[in-house]
């Protein structure tokens, strides 16, 4: 239930223009070290910006936490705060979860798509599934997206089979090793003689 805050609180606030829509109301007395103000009511320690919403709006509902829609902590302005979630309060700041979230490829150009995205579940840590194949593959692209065999020649319809065990095979290469390996026999036999 919304209450009237005493002149005192009031009286610890300076307008202040900080670049947001309208002009903050920014706490002159004491602030912690995180730069929000501190204010003794009825008996309890609150942080401004807390009580002067509290004041206006209510009891701040369960898990929300008040965003200062500002970025200025020692504002009080009650149009500046909003009960958000502590998710919604930390990818709208500027600290590591907000500029990560922003990132919208990985370093070598791949989107981050549902598909295209393995997220670590111990970390969170987002990893790109396109990179990870090639450097699976020693920086080549994976099997599947590869054009050519190792030896240049073209994986088409006339120049691939699939082995036994499901991977392509290059009918070229087959037949130069099949040479390769008749030549070594031979000369093996005649250096036997």
């Amino acid at each position: 239930m919304p209450f009237e805050l005493p002149p005192r609180f009031w009286q610890k606030t300076q307008e202040e223009d900080r670049g947001y829509e309208t002009p903050c109301l920014t706490w002159t007395a004491y602030r912690n070290k995180e730069n929000y103000g501190r204010f003794s009511f009825e008996g309890r320690k609150w942080l401004a910006h807390r009580l002067a919403y509290v004041a206006a709006n209510g009891p701040i509902p369960d898990g929300l936490e008040i965003d200062h829609l500002c970025r200025n902590r020692a504002c009080v302005r009650v149009s500046h705060l909003e009960a958000v979630t502590r998710r919604v309060n930390l990818l709208r700041g500027t600290g590591f979860a907000a500029t990560n979230a922003q990132v919208t490829h990985c370093p070598q150009g791949h989107a981050y798509t549902p598909d295209n995205t393995y997220v670590q579940p111990r970390t969170r840590q987002r990893d790109c599934r396109a990179c990870k194949r090639e450097q699976e593959h020693g920086g080549r692209p994976a099997s599947a997206d590869r054009t050519h065999c190792p030896q240049g020649h073209p994986y088409d319809e006339a120049n691939t089979r699939i082995t036994s065990k499901g991977f392509r095979a290059c009918r070229t290469c087959d037949r130069e090793g099949g040479r390769e390996r008749m030549r070594r026999t031979r000369a093996r036999r005649n250096s036997s003689q």
